[in-house]
C-alpha cells in the first residue's frame, strides 16, 4: 500500500493544461502522476490508460503494484492533510474528476455521509456483488480500503460483510464462513508446512482442517498474519476458487 510522503520529486513531462504538474509516484519510481490525474510510464515513455472499476472509479495497473485508484494516487502526492485511516473524498461527487483541487482527506464517517448525501452510496450490494467481493477479499492481498473503493462502499462495510455482521444483511445468506477460532503456534506451523509442501492444497479444506475461516488461511498465505513464522507471503499451490493468486 502506498504511503503518504511530505516531499516529492517533480518531473517535466508533456502537459495537457498549462498548470498541469507531474511528480514521481512514491515506491513506483518509473511512474509519474499529474495534478489532473494522468499517469505516465517513464519506462514506456507514454501515459498509462486507466480502466473504470465497477463502482465508477478510474484505476491504473502498475508493475508489482497491482490495480491502484487514480484519485488516491493524486491525493497521496498532491493533497496535504493526510492522517492515519484517512480516506479520499471527491468534493463534487464526480468519481472521474481527479484534479487535486477536487479531492480531500476525510474520515470514514465523513466519506460515508458525503456518499449518501450525493447519492453515490444508497443501496446495499447485490448477492452477486457480495460473492465477488468476498472472493477478491479472501484470495488476494489487496487492502480492504482498495476493494471497498472498487465496489463503492466503505472498508468497514466490507469487513462486516466478511464477518457476516453487517446490519440489514442475513449472515446465513452470505455463503461465507464466519471467523471461528484462533490457531495455536503449533497449528500455525503445521498449516504453514502444508502450504509450503509443494502439493496442491485448498484454502477451504485447510480452513476446515484447522477450525478457522478461509480468510484466516488466506491472511497467512499473504503474510498478513503469523509473519514471525512465514517471514512474508507464501508461494502455495492452491486449487479451486480460492487459488486465484499464488504469487509470493
Amino acid at each position: 500500500m502506498l504511503r503518504f510522503m511530505t516531499t516529492y520529486v517533480p518531473i517535466d513531462l508533456p502537459r495537457q493544461h498549462d498548470d498541469e504538474l507531474w511528480r514521481i509516484v512514491p515506491e513506483h519510481k518509473t511512474n509519474a502522476i499529474s495534478s489532473y490525474g494522468r499517469v505516465w510510464s517513464l519506462f514506456l515513455g507514454r501515459p498509462r490508460k486507466p480502466t473504470l472499476s465497477n463502482s465508477g472509479y478510474l484505476r491504473v495497473s502498475l508493475p508489482r503494484g497491482g490495480h491502484l485508484s487514480v484519485h488516491r494516487l493524486v491525493a497521496l502526492v498532491f493533497v496535504p492533510g493526510h492522517f492515519d485511516g484517512a480516506e479520499v473524498n471527491h468534493k463534487d461527487g464526480d468519481k472521474a474528476h481527479n484534479h487535486y483541487s477536487n479531492l480531500e482527506w476525510v474520515t470514514r464517517a465523513e466519506n460515508n455521509a458525503h456518499a449518501f448525501a450525493t447519492g453515490l452510496q444508497s443501496t446495499k450490494l447485490s448477492s452477486s456483488d457480495i460473492e465477488r467481493l468476498k472472493n477478491i477479499a479472501t484470495t488476494t492481498t489487496r487492502p480492504l480500503i482498495d476493494i471497498a473503493e472498487e465496489f463503492g462502499v466503505s472498508a468497514q462495510y466490507v469487513g462486516q460483510l466478511l464477518k457476516g455482521k453487517h446490519r440489514g444483511q442475513d449472515s446465513t445468506n452470505l455463503d461465507h464462513r464466519p471467523l471461528r477460532g484462533k490457531l495455536s503456534k503449533q497449528q500455525a506451523q503445521d498449516l504453514i508446512s502444508e502450504l509450503r509442501s509443494g502439493d496442491q492444497v485448498s484454502v477451504v479444506v485447510l480452513a476446515e482442517k484447522y477450525g478457522v475461516s478461509p480468510a484466516n488461511v488466506s491472511n497467512i498465505i499473504a503474510g498478513r498474519t503469523w509473519k514471525s513464522l512465514t517471514g512474508g507471503p507464501i508461494k502455495a499451490r492452491l486449487i479451486g476458487r480460492w487459488g486465484a493468486h499464488t504469487k509470493e
